[in-house]
């Protein structure tokens, strides 16, 4: 049995990596980074509808920590801002692990 986390040929340590979806329905999402530790599937992280990107537990917690909504031309209500995650089956047994959360947004006059 291969330990998880360690490549099995070489001994290292492998960094656990997630797919994270941000969407949106009427705005666009910024991620507060967006350097080379994230790898776009979709999008490019700024001023997204959908951002899908891979990346290190680590890089996502920062590009995570400050997510900034816009919406434009949009009417008076309220929108979603929608992220799962994907662990592709890297936390060990039992396959493929996904969470998914929703946050209301209320578009208000600035």
């Amino acid at each position: 049995d291969a330990e998880l986390g360690v490549d099995a040929s070489t001994g290292l340590r492998i960094e656990p990596r997630l797919v994270v979806t941000v969407t949106v329905q009427k705005g666009v999402v910024s991620l507060g980074a967006t350097d080379a530790r994230l790898s776009f599937i979709e999008g490019t992280g700024v001023e997204d509808r959908r951002v899908v990107v891979d990346a290190s537990v680590a890089a996502l917690n920062e590009a995570l920590g400050v997510v900034t909504y816009a919406c434009e031309n949009c009417e008076l209500g309220s929108d979603e801002i929608t992220v799962e995650v994907d662990d592709g089956g890297f936390s060990g047994l039992g396959g493929r692990l996904t969470a998914a959360a929703t946050v209301e947004v209320s578009i208000v006059r600035r």
